[in-house]
């Protein structure tokens, strides 16, 4: 009996130790999506910066660089 009983014990450390390993696994596994995820948002935030810096260079605010008709750097007025 007790040979039978020591048998049962360690399949159930057994099993708790690879219930904990698979926890483990499913941690880093979240943790790394997590990393990726907000790889990408930083990705997507960089390009969106690009892109917005791009359309300030083709379409100049007012004042910055930009002239109009009558040669000053804003609309409406003379020289």
């Amino acid at each position: 009996m007790k040979e039978e009983e020591e048998e049962e014990v360690e399949e159930e450390e057994e099993e708790e130790e690879e219930e904990e390993e698979e926890e483990e696994e499913e941690e880093e596994e979240e943790e790394e999506e997590e990393e990726e995820e907000e790889e990408e948002e930083e990705e997507e935030e960089e390009e969106e910066e690009e892109e917005e810096e791009v359309e300030e260079e083709k379409y100049p605010k007012v004042g910055e660089g930009r002239r109009d008709s009558d040669g000053d750097d804003e609309t409406g007025g003379g020289r």
